[in-house]
């Protein structure tokens, strides 16, 4: 794979180059394809589906966005060390009592991951 700044002045230069993110990574095409054909190429190159993607999804699913939505950390007990990343590096916020969110990037990242991760 080229460099982002090549693919980048590539896609200025001819508009045909088309970019598409899904979930954590960036989809450079010249030709169309499906939705699913993007879906299993992106699926092939993130791989499977971690702990970290679950907690975000079932977030996302209950649609934790704030505080008062919040939901109760120690449902994700046996993944305890993926949340406590998650928490550190502020893609999911802990509440003083115990509960969890999404913030803002985390909840379009979650986003993409469902679109990955549905069958």
């Amino acid at each position: 794979m080229k460099d982002p700044e090549y693919m980048r002045r590539l896609r200025e230069r001819d508009p045909r180059v088309k970019v598409k993110t899904i979930g954590r990574a960036t989809i450079y095409r010249a030709a169309e394809k499906s939705f699913e054909e993007l879906r299993e190429y992106v699926k092939e190159t993130v791989g499977e589906r971690t702990p970290r993607d679950t907690i975000l999804l079932e977030l996302l699913e209950a649609e934790a966005f704030s505080p008062k939505v919040a939901i109760e950390a120690k449902l994700f007990e046996s993944m305890k060390e993926d949340l406590s990343d998650l928490v550190v590096t502020q893609r999911v916020i802990l509440t003083p009592d115990g509960k969890v969110y999404l913030t803002e990037l985390r909840k379009g990242i979650a986003e993409g991951a469902a679109l990955i991760y549905s069958e």
